[in-house]
């Protein structure tokens, strides 16, 4: 990609390619600048628009992360995942309303993303609407059924309404999937104290 890059500077899948290796081995910054070269190429990139994104999330920048998304739903309407991280940032933003709002159109739009329907799960849960987010678990468990924290969900679900019985059920099933999830493990420890 480097070659290509020499030959014809303004390759911006050669850049898009750099960048994915660069962050594959977490040099983030040599990533960040392949994908900020695309993008002040061509604008309406939206898988580098991405990927800016996604690096400033890790760098810890939601501000910027978050614009990089509005504007790639600005070129792309009908991009889920930009969809996907405007709600995360909502929903870490304890702004539960409108982080539905946007994971519901992640959700509308890619309909097979596990993770969508988990934190779609977990916004309706936030907001004690149990019985979307009791269908929103199994939706992500119909696509990914090891998914123990959609498990653990469900259970909470089950204990909050007074059936305990199931509750522990749940958890001993992810408990069972994976003996170390401390999750599980500390649902089940609540349950029986």
């Amino acid at each position: 990609f480097q070659a290509a890059l020499r030959i014809d500077p303004k390759n911006e899948y050669a850049h898009n390619q750099l960048g994915i290796l660069f962050a594959k081995k977490e040099r983030f910054d040599a990533a960040f600048r392949e994908f900020h070269k695309v993008v002040q190429i061509d604008g309406h990139n939206t898988y580098a628009l991405l990927w800016l994104g996604i690096l400033y999330l890790k760098k810890g920048n939601l501000n910027l992360g978050f614009e990089k998304f509005q504007r790639i739903i600005e070129v792309d309407p009908s991009n889920a995942d930009a969809y996907y991280f405007l709600g995360a940032i909502y929903n870490f933003r304890h702004n539960t309303a409108k982080a539905i709002e946007y994971l519901k159109k992640a959700r509308d739009v890619d309909s097979d993303e596990p993770d969508t329907h988990y934190r779609l799960a977990q916004a309706f849960h936030n907001l004690d609407m149990t019985d979307n987010a009791l269908l929103e678990y199994q939706r992500t468990l119909d696509l990914k059924p090891s998914h123990t924290k959609a498990i653990s969900g469900i259970g909470w679900i089950y204990f909050n309404r007074g059936d305990r019985h199931s509750a522990i059920a749940e958890w001993k099933k992810a408990l069972k999937m994976n003996p170390k999830d401390r999750d599980a493990i500390f649902n089940l420890a609540k349950a029986y104290n």
